[in-house]
């Protein structure tokens, strides 16, 4: 099943953030979008990878 593309950047941005220490701000010039939307994002993505355990391992341990 695929993911709709907020989803997907929900879970970049948590993998970013979480995993990979970018600054929020970083992300959201990347993105092109504002600081608190990329939190918003973050807080997705946890809620995505929370539901899809299957998903989660696998893209956890990923490097940006």
């Amino acid at each position: 099943m695929l993911m709709p593309a907020v989803d997907a950047r929900s879970v970049l941005a948590r993998i970013a953030v979480r995993n990979n220490g970018y600054k929020g701000a970083e992300v959201a010039k990347a993105l092109s979008l504002s600081p608190p939307s990329v939190s918003r994002l973050v807080e997705n993505g946890e809620k995505i990878l929370d539901n899809q355990k299957h998903v989660s391992v696998k893209m956890t341990d990923m490097e940006l």
